[in-house]
C-alpha cells in the first residue's frame, strides 16, 4: 500500500501545472537536436556537451527522448512526462529495498523526503538529460544489494550496461561507476581481466555511436581526454597551472555552493532548520560509524568521494548532483533515523517530516518551485507568451534574437526560444536581420533600448525590439 502511494504522491507533486516547468537553454539545445533527428531520419552520434566543451556525453538521451516528441508533434512537456514517471518510480522503489538494509521507518523517511523534496521536484520536471539519473542510481544499487556475495557473468555484463547509460545522463557520475567496477571485484571470483571484460564491454556497447564518432575523428576526444586528466590533477596542486590550484578560497566557495545546494534539498526557507537537518544527519553517521548498513556505506563513500571530485575538478552546479539525490535521501533518513532512535523523545523525526512536507506544498502553491536556485530559467508558458510575441511582431519577416548585454560567449543562450519559434510556428532566427529581439530573461533594473525601440513587460522578464529599418 505505501509503494502505491509513494509513486502516486510523487507523481502528482511532479505533473502538476506542467505549463509552469523550465525550459533552460540547455533543454532548447537538445530539443533542437531532436527536432533535426526527426527531420533528417539521422541519428545523432554525439550527446549533449560536458562543461569541458569538447568532450560529449553519449546520445542515449536523445534516443529515449525522439518517441516522445514525436507522438507529442514536439511538445518538450512530453519529455517531462516522462522524466516525471520515472522519477516517480524512484521513491517506493527506496521503500522497498530500503526496508531490508536500513529498516522500514528509515527507508519511508527515505522515500518520504525523495518524494517531497523541493529541489528532487524541481530537477524532475526539468527537460534535461541529469533528470534522468535517479532512476538508474536506484536501479543499481537495488540491484547491487540483491547480487552481493553471488555475482554472475550475466550480473556483471547488466550493471555494465546500466553504468553505459548512466555516464550518458551526466559526466559527474562516472564516480559511481567507479565504485561499481570495485563492487564488481570484491563480490566475484572470475580473474581480474575478465571482471574488466565483463564490464567494460557493455558500457563501450551503450556509447557505440559515440566511439564511431571518435574513431572516424581519429580519437580526437579520447587522447584530448587523456592528456586532461593528468593536467587537471597536477593543476589542482598548483603543478601545471596555478589558475586551477585549490586553494582555501576556492575550497571555501565549493563548500558554501554544497551547502546552498543541500540547502535546497532541505528547507529553502531557512538556513537554521537546514543546519539542525545537518546536525541530526552528522551525528546519525558518526554514532553508527563501525557498523554501518553495507548500503549506507556505499552511499556514505560515494557522496565523500564526489564531493572531493568536485573540489579538484571544478565549481559545483545542481545538476552536478542528481545522480545523488537518492543516495543523500538514504543518508539523511537512516542518519535521522538513528538519531530518533537514540532520542526518542526528541520527536525529530515527526518535525523533519511535517516541515519538509509543508515547504514543499508552500513552494507549490506560492508558485515558486520553478525558481528554487534557477532565478534566470522561467516558466514554460512565460516563454511561449515572449515566443508568440516575437512571431506577431516579426510579421513573417527576417529577425534576430540577442540575449540581455551581460551575456556573452554563449552561442546557445536562446535555444529554448529558438526551439518554441520552431515548433509552434516554424520559424528560425537569422544573423543581421534588421529588426532584433532582445530578451530580458531575469528581472532587471538596467534594461536598454533608445525612444525608438519597443519594450515588452512579461514577468520577470521583457523583450525589447530594435528595427533598424526605421532608424
Amino acid at each position: 500500500m505505501l509503494i502505491l502511494l509513494f509513486f502516486v504522491l510523487g507523481l502528482l507533486l511532479r505533473t502538476y501545472d506542467l505549463n509552469s516547468i523550465p525550459l533552460s537553454s540547455d533543454s532548447g539545445r537538445d530539443l533542437l537536436i531532436i527536432y533535426n533527428i526527426v527531420q533528417t531520419h539521422q541519428l545523432a552520434l554525439l550527446g549533449p556537451p560536458t562543461s569541458l566543451g569538447w568532450l560529449y556525453l553519449g546520445p542515449f538521451v536523445y534516443y529515449l527522448w525522439t518517441p516522445f516528441l514525436m507522438v507529442s508533434q514536439g511538445d518538450p512537456r512530453s519529455i517531462v512526462i516522462l522524466s516525471t514517471a520515472l522519477d516517480a518510480f524512484v521513491a517506493p522503489l527506496i521503500y522497498y529495498f530500503g526496508k531490508k538494509y536500513i529498516g522500514k521507518k528509515a527507508s519511508s523517511v527515505a522515500a518520504f523526503f525523495y518524494m517531497t523534496s523541493p529541489l528532487i521536484i524541481l530537477w524532475s520536471r526539468t527537460p534535461l538529460h541529469p533528470s534522468l539519473a535517479p532512476i538508474f542510481v536506484t536501479i543499481l544499487l537495488i540491484l547491487m544489494a540483491r547480487w552481493r556475495g553471488a555475482l554472475t557473468s550475466g550480473h556483471i555484463v547488466i550493471l555494465g550496461l546500466i553504468c553505459g547509460v548512466l555516464l550518458q545522463t551526466h559526466l559527474a557520475a562516472a564516480v559511481l561507476v567507479l565504485f561499481v567496477f570495485i563492487y564488481t571485484h570484491r563480490n566475484s571470483c572470475k580473474s581480474l581481466t575478465s571482471k574488466i571484460f565483463l564490464f567494460l564491454l557493455p558500457v563501450l556497447i551503450t556509447l557505440t555511436p559515440l566511439l564511431y564518432y571518435d574513431v572516424t575523428n581519429h580519437f580526437s576526444m579520447t587522447l584530448r581526454f587523456f592528456l586532461w586528466l593528468p593536467y587537471r590533477i597536477l593543476s589542482s596542486f598548483g603543478v601545471a597551472d596555478w589558475g586551477h590550484a585549490v586553494t582555501i578560497s576556492s575550497l571555501m566557495n565549493t563548500v558554501i555552493n554544497l551547502v546552498d545546494i543541500l540547502k535546497l534539498l532541505f528547507f529553502p526557507i531557512g538556513s537554521v532548520l537546514f543546519a539542525i537537518g545537518l546536525l541530526a544527519f552528522l551525528y546519525g553517521i558518526l554514532i553508527k560509524s563501525k557498523k554501518l548498513p553495507w548500503v549506507i556505506r556505499i552511499c556514505l563513500q560515494t557522496t565523500i568521494a564526489s564531493v572531493v571530485a568536485i573540489i579538484f575538478f571544478g565549481s559545483v552546479q545542481q545538476h552536478y548532483l542528481t545522480f545523488l539525490f537518492p543516495i543523500i535521501s538514504l543518508l539523511i533518513a537512516f542518519s535521522i533515523s538513528t538519531f530518533q532512535k537514540e532520542h526518542p523523545r526528541s520527536r525529530v523525526l515527526t518535525i523533519f517530516l511535517v516541515l519538509i512536507g509543508a515547504n514543499t506544498f508552500n513552494l507549490i502553491v506560492s508558485g515558486q518551485l520553478v525558481l528554487l536556485g534557477r532565478p534566470y530559467v522561467l516558466p514554460l508558458s512565460v516563454q511561449e507568451e515572449i515566443a508568440d510575441y516575437i512571431d506577431q511582431q516579426s510579421k513573417n519577416q527576417p529577425f534576430s534574437l540577442k540575449p540581455r548585454p551581460d551575456i556573452v560567449n554563449l552561442p546557445n543562450y536562446l535555444d529554448n526560444y529558438k526551439y518554441l519559434l520552431l515548433w509552434r510556428w516554424h520559424k528560425t532566427p537569422t544573423e543581421n536581420a534588421k529588426t532584433i529581439f532582445t530578451i530580458y530573461d531575469i528581472p532587471k533594473k538596467d534594461i536598454n533600448f533608445t525612444e525608438e525601440d519597443e519594450i515588452k513587460l512579461f514577468p520577470n522578464s521583457a523583450v525589447v525590439t530594435t528595427n533598424y529599418e526605421y532608424q
